[in-house]
């Protein structure tokens, strides 16, 4: 189940509030200018490739792409399996920004998004059949867990890719992972 947990920077272990409506998470971050929507669930078999993943979303990929600027859209794939996903998962947690948009969808598996805005953090569990569009310039890091497996779609508002601002902060390190 998706969740919201809101948390001020210096009290990482007790959360303000915790939402789990996806009509309250998305107006919750709406006020915060960052999208947070569901889509229908295709249905799509675990080894589907990229083609039939851009087909299955092809209509609400279309509309995201209406609203803003993205001239990148790639698939990724992280598995427990992946021999760099340590290292993945160490660039993600490290507190960090873009200067384009960045939007997951994701078709499979689970992250953690902590957004850092202003003197909160706002955790989002993502999973499948959720929509988080970060904008340009926010802070935030991703935990994808220990042993990962997910796919998204990720579109990005740089063309040359992803591309980040690290904060220097540790911020992330004093808030949660996820479980896996």
């Amino acid at each position: 189940m998706s969740r919201l947990s809101v948390y001020h920077e210096s009290l990482p272990a007790v959360p303000n509030k915790v939402l789990s409506l996806p009509e309250h998470i998305s107006a919750t971050l709406a006020e915060l200018g960052v999208q947070f929507a569901q889509w229908p669930r295709g249905q799509l078999p675990a080894d589907a490739d990229d083609a039939a993943i851009l087909a299955a979303y092809r209509e609400p990929l279309a509309a995201l792409q209406a609203t803003g600027d993205y001239p990148r859209v790639e698939i990724s794939r992280v598995g427990p399996d992946q021999a760099d996903r340590i290292e993945l998962r160490d660039r993600y947690l490290a507190e960090h920004r873009h200067a384009g948009v960045e939007a997951r969808f994701f078709v499979a598996g689970q992250g953690l998004f902590s957004l850092h805005i202003a003197d909160h953090v706002y955790e989002v569990l993502c999973e499948r059949g959720d929509l988080l569009v970060i904008p340009a310039n926010t802070w935030h890091w991703f935990d994808m867990g220990e042993r990962p497996s997910y796919v998204t779609l990720r579109l990005l508002g740089q063309a040359d890719g992803w591309q980040a601002e690290y904060s220097g902060d540790e911020i992330a390190s004093r808030f949660n992972r996820l479980e896996d």
